[in-house]
């Protein structure tokens, strides 16, 4: 179970006290910054990937959506942009100032791992998808335990794929996120549904068939960024690029979401 006195310390920031600070450290909830380069955030990333359990990362992300215990959400997200990124070494050269890959923006650098956690608690998605914050979110999130989502937690993504079939062919994400929120489909913000919508489109389920997800190979993130389309709400890619006459990939579902496909494809 998750552990709601250290939360609380965690989400303070720098306005929790030493003794608190201590307290969220013993049950390894705060961190202290670090310095990791990108090489060896890509070692540990590659190392982390084959430990982890596509169906508990699955499980736990249904189970966010109807207790919007959020930091079970934000794992699925994280493997989606990690397990199929090549293995790559930070560019070293003067015309590289970050990764063309992972956007990484420095070598090495201090890391502010409770940066990283306040994102997956508050928000249930990710900070930064360079190698180093992905490997962060994967460490903490195999440290979760396994959750079995309910007849909800499936209903809840039911109907947000129900209402992707039924919506103007010309509705967007932003749009379609503020439609999920007036049919009151699950408990959320506006920054929560975005995560949500970006994880569905990092998973493959809400793509274009120019712009993919990652479920069968990784888009460099200097490609990703120079074809948003920040005009529709600054969404990431590839979601950012969806509109609903592109409809949902139900062979994504299937890959993703195998023990729910029956109640989830209609």
């Amino acid at each position: 179970m998750l552990n709601d006195r250290a939360k609380q310390i965690l989400l303070k920031g720098r306005k929790a006290t030493k003794e608190e600070i201590k307290y969220a450290k013993s049950v390894g909830y705060w961190s202290d910054n670090e310095i990791l380069t990108h090489d060896d955030g890509m070692i540990l990333l590659n190392n982390i990937i084959p430990t982890l359990s596509k169906e508990k990362l699955v499980d736990n992300f249904l189970y966010s959506l109807s207790t919007r215990n959020l930091v079970y959400r934000s794992g699925l997200s994280a493997y989606a942009n990690s397990f199929n990124m090549p293995v790559h070494g930070f560019p070293l050269t003067k015309n590289h100032i970050c990764c063309e890959i992972c956007l990484d923006l420095s070598y090495a650098t201090l890391r502010s791992i409770n940066d990283i956690r306040i994102h997956m608690f508050a928000l249930g998605g990710l900070l930064q998808r360079s190698v180093t914050s992905l490997y962060y979110n994967l460490e903490f999130t195999s440290k979760l335990p396994h959750q079995i989502p309910n007849e909800n937690d499936i209903n809840i993504l039911k109907n947000i794929f129900r209402l992707i079939n039924t919506v103007d062919k010309n509705i967007s994400a932003p749009k379609l996120s503020q439609i999920i929120a007036k049919n009151k489909i699950i408990k959320s913000n506006s920054e929560e549904r975005r995560m949500l919508l970006e994880t569905l489109g990092f998973l493959g389920i809400l793509e274009t068939n120019e712009h993919k997800g990652f479920m069968n190979y990784y888009t460099n993130r200097k490609y990703q960024d120079h074809t948003r389309k920040s005009s529709r709400g600054d969404y990431e890619y590839p979601v950012d690029w969806w509109k609903a006459s592109d409809g949902i990939n139900n062979k994504a579902v299937k890959f993703w979401f195998t023990k729910y496909e029956k109640e989830l494809i209609e």
